[in-house]
């Protein structure tokens, strides 16, 4: 904007603002110039700037060809179909800038080791991920009046609009608003792709660890600013960090082959406070509970066999700087919903939540790095995920609800098996079939390998990226981890977004609806008007021809007689209502006026969430993702505990699930108030059979919970499984139920 506004003349650049490419070589010039000290000083300062650059940045479209392509509409020279055939641009949005120089500084490797070195590097994260969310204002300069549309204008809007309306061009409702509609939603759609294609692309840049055992990964959400300014506090806590170095540096020793490395671990608990447990935990350098942490490296030991299978074992990922961020980020949030009674109420009230759209923002840019192994599993890790995916969980780390119950309940009553070679200790067996149909037509995922060239061009990303499905089958990515993420991301963040905007379209109807009810009423009303009138004007026409015809019958004094007002009379008898005078018509046509301004803010929300949320892209990952977690689901129901049936199969399985349901909906068929009423032996007898019933469910928790033996359990995978699954799984099919438009799979 600065630039068409500049009295100079600015050349064309090959490399314009939002591209990754565009900053690059910058990047690798300020590396090369500034020493190892310097450059660990400034990287973080540069990416905690851009980051308020990309949380603070307007919602306005650089790119203005879709209002040169409305511009050209008002010709004659176009037809009705133009917009539907000519393709838009690809908008720039503000924020597309500080996220492209944001991804180049991540994809540089010094650049992201002098970043990840300083403590609260997630909190810049946090920032290039938030997305604004839209005023009234900001929608109505995004999408004018005149190019909004919502289903039936085009019946309503043209008969009733102003004339003044109709002399300037196109307005709200109008046949060419439907299409100008489309266009900026396209355009605005394309806009947030890159804006999620330059998400992925730094998450990306954040998977690898470092290749160095020495380099110690800061705390992503810890800053120099946030040490407490109680001198003893702060000292507990350089107590802890310093603990947490020696750790490092004596694993590091390990790793090397130093003997006597365990002998030296002095790293302690300092930690006075429980609820600081989160802020320490995502730190790959030490953990708050070093009994804790020995014992899972003596477990990661044991079944090392089983972790490296996929090539990501427990201490790798511990050194993934993205896993450890999407952790931290989780663990921040798990209590987002829970109530707050204080200014000082847990961890959560003093760290204080992500902002909604971060989560969402994470969500969308994980999901488009798994979409295409989503789809096509096999010979990815998510064909044959281990069961250490549902034992090693963000569930048990953080403590949320499983399917079985509490994870310390859930830990001691179905322990994992012993070794990988046991019956109930093998990879899961994931149906590719049961993901996605063999005919079903070539994935249209953004990073697949139809389109991936094409999106990552549009972003400035034409080297150094692999395909995600290749890297997947090279075991590059860490599927498996980065599945149980997005679960949880869902659960925490996107939903509340879906639900927001099925609500908002439920809004919409019902205003369109009104303004259908109030044009009904307006026009019942100009009708009434019209007939008045004509009714008027023939009485005044009638009224003058008898007047001449009934001359010779007026009296000397030129009344007309008792017949005369006999005759008004009998026509005052006979005429209609009173029609409805000029007054009551303003009255209606402003509010209809009114309702329409209401409809038109509904419809802009509404299309601000077709291009946020219900993109095709997006639907068909959210699709691909719900496929894959039902199709897990069922393997992890035919793995049963070592007491159960070997030959006992998933159709078993479903088939026991359904027997239950309906046992239970019998059970439930209580009789009515009035069968009640009529009969009192049948009120007592249901009464008795739902006191057995219930009697006889909590029989069968308790054994379950204490009377059975858990060497019969070890093994069994369904209790294991994280209640988020669950509810993501049912939360993400609604949304596409209840989609802007429905999402249909064969489309």
């Amino acid at each position: 904007a600065a630039a068409s506004s500049s009295p100079f003349p600015t050349p064309p650049s090959s490399y314009p603002p939002g591209r990754v490419a565009a900053y690059e070589r910058a990047v690798a010039l300020l590396c090369a110039a500034l020493d190892p000290t310097e450059l660990d000083a400034v990287v973080p300062e540069l990416m905690a700037a851009l980051a308020e650059l990309a949380r603070s940045a307007p919602l306005a479209v650089l790119d203005r060809r879709a209002e040169r392509l409305s511009e050209t509409y008002k010709s004659s020279e176009a037809d009705s179909s133009f917009f539907a055939r000519a393709p838009t641009e690809l908008p720039r949005l503000a924020s597309h800038a500080p996220l492209a120089c944001a991804a180049a500084l991540a994809r540089h490797q010094d650049a992201r080791r002098a970043w990840l070195k300083r403590r609260g590097w997630g909190n810049a994260v946090e920032g290039l991920l938030t997305r604004r969310i839209p005023n009234a204002d900001d929608l109505a300069v995004m999408l004018p009046a005149r190019a909004v549309c919502w289903p039936g204008a085009a019946a309503l809007e043209p008969r009733f609009a102003d004339e003044s309306e109709k002399k300037g061009g196109p307005y709200p409702g109008s046949p060419e608003s439907e299409a100008m509609c489309a266009a900026a939603g396209r355009a605005l759609g394309e806009a947030m792709l890159r804006t999620q294609t330059l998400h992925a692309v730094l998450f990306r840049a954040l998977v690898d660890p470092e290749k160095d055992d020495a380099f110690i990964l800061a705390e992503p959400g810890t800053t120099e600013e946030d040490a407490p300014a109680d001198p003893v506090a702060r000292a507990l806590v350089d107590a802890r960090r310093a603990s947490a170095a020696t750790a490092a540096a004596t694993a590091a020793s390990a790793l090397a082959g130093d003997p006597t490395a365990a002998h030296r671990d002095q790293s302690f608990d300092a930690d006075l406070d429980p609820d600081d447990e989160a802020d320490f935990a995502a730190s790959p350098a030490g953990s708050p509970a070093p009994r804790e942490r020995s014992a899972r490296d003596s477990r990661d030991s044991e079944g090392s066999e089983e972790d490296e299978d996929d090539g990501w074992p427990v201490d790798k990922c511990r050194r993934s700087p993205l896993l450890v961020l999407l952790t931290w980020l989780a663990g921040k949030n798990k209590n987002a919903h829970a109530p707050q009674h204080g200014p000082t109420h847990g961890r959560d009230a003093r760290n204080g939540h992500s902002d909604p759209t971060v989560l969402a923002s994470a969500y969308f840019a994980t999901l488009e790095l798994l979409h295409p192994a989503l789809e096509a599993p096999g010979e990815t890790p998510l064909a044959s995920p281990p069961p250490s995916a549902f034992h090693e969980s963000l569930a048990h780390q953080l403590d949320l609800p499983l399917f079985g119950g509490g994870a310390s309940h859930v830990s001691k009553t179905y322990p994992p098996a012993k070794s990988l070679h046991d019956r109930n200790g093998g990879r899961l067996n994931v149906d590719p079939a049961d993901v996605r149909s063999m005919d079903a037509p070539p994935s249209d995922a953004a990073l697949g390998s139809k389109r991936a060239r094409r999106t990552l061009s549009h972003v400035g990303v034409c080297s150094n990226f692999e395909l995600p499905l290749i890297e997947s089958k090279r075991h590059v990515l860490p599927v498996t981890r980065l599945w149980d993420v997005t679960q949880l991301l869902y659960h925490l963040g996107v939903g509340y977004h879906f639900k927001a905007a099925a609500y908002q379209l439920q809004t919409q109807i019902q205003a369109a609806q009104h303004l259908e009810d109030a044009s009904r009423r307006l026009a019942t009303a100009e009708r009434c008007s019209r007939e008045a009138a004509e009714w008027r004007e023939r009485e005044n026409v009638e009224g003058d021809g008898g007047d001449e015809e009934s001359g010779s019958s007026r009296g000397p004094n030129g009344d007309s007689g008792d017949s005369v007002e006999s005759l008004s009379d009998n026509k005052a008898s006979d005429a209609k209502p009173a029609p409805p005078g000029d007054d009551l018509l303003a009255k209606l046509r402003e509010a209809r006026r009114a309702l329409r301004d209401e409809t038109v803010e509904a419809a802009r929300l509404c299309w601000w969430h077709r291009a946020v949320l219900h993109r095709p892209d997006q639907q068909a990952a959210m699709f691909a993702a719900a496929s894959y977690g039902a199709a897990l689901l069922l393997s992890a129901m035919a793995r049963r505990g070592a007491g159960e049936d070997p030959g006992t199969s998933r159709a078993a399985s479903v088939s026991d699930i359904a027997d239950s349901v309906d046992a239970e909906a019998e059970a439930e068929a209580f009789p009515s108030r009035e069968e009640e009423a009529s009969s009192v032996e049948a009120s007592s007898s249901a009464s008795s059979d739902r006191a057995e019933h219930e009697n006889f469910s909590n029989a069968s928790v308790d054994d379950v919970s204490v009377g059975d033996d858990p060497e019969k359990n070890r093994g069994a995978l369904l209790p294991h499984v994280p209640a988020y699954h669950l509810e993501s799984l049912i939360d993400s099919f609604h949304a596409l139920r209840r989609g802007d438009p429905p999402f249909a799979p064969g489309a």
